[in-house]
């Protein structure tokens, strides 16, 4: 790799035309590294990340966005992060697969030049990479640059939609206990409240079905520690943003049974994989024998897979129902890279202050 460029750009038109090519000409491995995604993030953020560029003689084959906040007041002492602002409220949208976009051949160049880079400037002391895939391009990269890492794991999960039985009408890879539980399910639905049917949002209502979505989402999380992004402007707007940009690509599903609503799922659609994003469930339906998380996933796979999909991706963190329909787990990992093993160690001992003086 020849040459690192950082730009500080003025305005989300200008980042976008600095490095139009590139997302046209990248190879992502999800939807997250793409155009209307990383565009519609970008647009809620009070201030815009850096922009480093990597190039090839003079060719422009990759970029990644950078934020820093400080990690030390004095002397000032920085952190990066990744395509992230490092701020929960401007974060909670969540990216996993994170990575540089780039074609993939340069990944690893383009990881090298970006360390290279970030780490030119001695008031920069560490960078965060979280949810990526490319962990051992990642690794290689670090240690061949002398750096030091540590790294958090969550498991992925997705379902292999070609394993299907046409004798018997359902996933090889699903259990026969858990096969069990959905045929009582889906039977004790149609039983007590009709037929199960979906309902798919065009363009003119996708935004309704996003916030009926979102009320069932804050009426199930809003009690929980880290609570529903759907009471967080930045989120929602970037995901208004998002589906206003890019509906075509994008299943928001309202899933019925007779006139009672089950619930509704949140779908984005990329190449050949449906990636479920997220869901609002009924939960005042309480009967024993009824899941509605399993039945509507299971049904939904179902129907991805007459559409010739090949692959329907739970993503990131456990969930039983992940679990008992995924027919394959992969890792995501949260790499923390520092200049030095000095570096890390004082890191380790400041949390431990701050655990200590926060008891």
């Amino acid at each position: 790799m020849e040459t690192t460029s950082i730009f500080s750009p003025s305005s989300v038109d200008c980042l976008v035309e600095k490095v139009s090519n590139i997302f046209n000409e990248s190879d992502p491995s999800s939807f997250f590294l793409g155009k209307q995604w990383i565009t519609s993030w970008v647009s809620v953020l009070d201030e815009l990340p850096d922009i480093y560029i990597f190039k090839n003689d003079d060719e422009i084959v990759g970029f990644a966005l950078l934020s820093r906040k400080k990690a030390l007041t004095f002397p000032p002492l920085y952190e990066g992060f990744l395509n992230q602002k490092g701020q929960s409220h401007f974060d909670q949208v969540w990216i996993e697969y994170n990575g540089i976009i780039c074609r993939k051949e340069k990944i690893y160049e383009c990881i090298s030049a970006l360390l290279t880079a970030f780490f030119k400037n001695k008031r920069n002391q560490r960078l965060t990479v979280s949810m990526t895939t490319d962990f051992e391009c990642w690794q290689n990269a670090i240690s061949e640059a002398g750096y030091i890492s540590e790294n958090t794991e969550v498991l992925g999960y997705k379902s292999d939609l070609t394993l299907w039985q046409n004798e018997l009408e359902k996933f090889e890879f699903i259990s026969k206990n858990t096969h069990s539980q959905l045929k009582r399910s889906i039977n004790t639905i149609e039983k007590n409240l009709g037929k199960i049917s979906f309902s798919f949002a065009s363009k003119d209502n996708i935004l309704n079905y996003f916030f009926e979505l979102g009320a069932l989402h804050k009426k199930r999380w809003n009690d929980s520690e880290e609570g529903s992004g759907f009471d967080n402007q930045f989120f929602v707007q970037h995901h208004v943003n998002f589906l206003t940009r890019n509906s075509q690509n994008i299943d928001l599903v309202k899933v019925s049974a007779g006139k009672e609503t089950l619930g509704y799922v949140y779908n984005i659609k990329f190449e050949k994989t449906v990636y479920f994003y997220c869901s609002g469930l009924n939960y005042d339906i309480t009967h024993k024998h009824i899941k509605p998380g399993y039945t509507i996933h299971h049904e939904l796979m179902k129907h991805y897979r007459k559409l010739g999909y090949l692959w329907y991706d739970f993503l990131g963190g456990y969930a039983r129902y992940k679990d008992s329909l995924s027919s394959a787990k992969y890792q995501f990992k949260t790499l923390t890279i520092y200049r030095s093993s000095r570096q890390l160690k004082l890191t380790r001992i400041a949390k431990k202050l701050i655990s200590f003086l926060t008891l």
